[in-house]
């Protein structure tokens, strides 16, 4: 598999609203979890202590698409099991990999609590990679 994106290796901008919200509505998350996106908190994500999800399909399509709100972005979709899945390229992707017929391997993970405010939910793709064929 070639990795074409991997939020480790980014930049901490993504955990940095999720860190200051734990703090606000949640701050015993950080006595069990540790700070979002620390190397603490990565070591629990390697270690299965975070819950994440892999789906692995075809690529049917790749390009530009418009949303419900008629938002052009650029997507891929790849068939999972028989269901097709959509998912925003971020500009951090290397794109140069994708096309329609290739295997994609897309690892997610969520970080949910309860806060002060209610429930609060947390989505992320951590990795992606194509198959090498």
């Amino acid at each position: 598999m070639t990795t074409i994106y991997d939020l480790k290796n980014g930049t901490a901008e993504w955990c940095r609203y999720i860190n200051s919200t734990i703090a606000e509505e949640c701050p015993n998350y950080f006595f069990e979890a540790h700070i979002v996106g620390s190397n603490e908190w990565w070591e629990l994500y390697e270690s299965n202590q975070v819950h994440k999800e892999i789906q692995s399909g075809e690529v049917v399509f790749f390009g530009e698409r418009c949303d419900w709100s008629g938002h052009l972005s650029n997507v891929v979709e790849i068939n999972f099991n028989g269901g097709l899945i959509e998912y925003e390229v971020c500009n951090d992707w290397n794109t140069s990999y994708l096309a329609v017929g290739r295997i994609l391997e897309v690892e997610e993970f969520s970080i949910s609590f309860k806060g002060r405010s209610g429930p609060y939910l947390f989505k992320f793709i951590k990795k992606v990679a194509i198959k090498n064929t």
